[in-house]
């Protein structure tokens, strides 16, 4: 294998305890392209780019998990402008790009915590973070 991607088998870890802060390979993802850890979060909600705030990188890693999993140039999956569009609303409030999208962030990722209210049956749940904050890492978010 060449290490550039690879989809994460499912395995079975033992259970960090309930609200716990996650080590990276306690965090389960969808799959690794080019070093960088891809995560979605639920139906419509973010998708997410583990340990890096490298633009660049966070874009290769979610076109290849666009193609590969959903089928989709990255474009399409992220309901992204087209190169020169020209769309009335686009015009007037900018056009949706991968540029506008894209954010860093920091992010600590906990162990579910029943007596908080946390569905036990979730995998992990995310906080946003400063850069200071123990067990803070960083994220590319769409």
């Amino acid at each position: 294998m060449s290490g550039q991607h690879s989809l994460m088998p499912e395995t079975t870890l033992t259970a960090p305890a309930p609200g716990a802060v996650l080590t990276p390979d306690q965090i389960s993802v969808e799959a690794v392209y080019f070093g960088v850890r891809v995560v979605t979060c639920e139906d419509g909600d973010p998708l997410l780019a583990l340990g890096t705030h490298d633009r660049r990188r966070a874009l290769a890693a979610w076109s290849r998990y666009a193609r590969e999993v959903a089928g989709e140039r990255l474009r399409d999956y992220l309901s992204l402008c087209a190169p020169n569009c020209a769309a009335p609303w686009c015009t007037r409030y900018g056009c949706r790009t991968a540029e506008s999208v894209v954010e860093p962030i920091w992010a600590v990722f906990r162990a579910p915590d029943p007596t908080a209210g946390q569905d036990p049956e979730s995998v992990w749940y995310v906080e946003l973070a400063d850069p200071e904050t123990p067990g803070a890492l960083p994220v590319m978010c769409v």
